[in-house]
């Protein structure tokens, strides 16, 4: 959907607005990544690995805007940023989108269950 709105420029508005929703609805993997990060963790680490988590997801935004304006400075021509410019500067959220996808592929199902549970935890001693 961000290609679509990135690559075709003569989209209409409705075509848009339909994009945009639809990127609201698929948009939705924080969710998960703190579900499979609580599914996976160690016990009594419920705090550590949430925390974690929030850390990637929330400093991976943060990171990614100034990444994003650095490209554009460096390819921008002299009189200021085009749109060719701001396309390939945005071409690193497709990316980075397409590389989530593919991690995402490489995840083991947990089906909602701790999978350190069903383990027997036995403490050192």
């Amino acid at each position: 959907m961000i290609a679509a709105m990135l690559y075709i420029p003569s989209l209409a508005l409705w075509q848009m607005k339909i994009l945009l929703i639809l990127l609201g609805f698929f948009a939705s993997g924080n969710v998960l990544a703190y579900a499979y990060g609580h599914d996976i963790r160690p016990p009594n680490s419920a705090g550590i690995s949430l925390g974690f988590v929030n850390t990637w997801l929330i400093g991976g935004s943060a990171a990614s805007q100034p990444a994003i304006g650095w490209v554009l400075d460096r390819i921008a021509p002299s009189h200021g940023p085009d749109q060719h410019s701001y396309l390939i500067a945005l071409s690193m959220v497709t990316l980075c989108m397409g590389v989530a996808t593919l991690a995402a592929l490489c995840l083991k199902e947990t089906h909602a269950r701790d999978i350190h549970s069903e383990q027997e935890c036995s403490v050192p001693s």
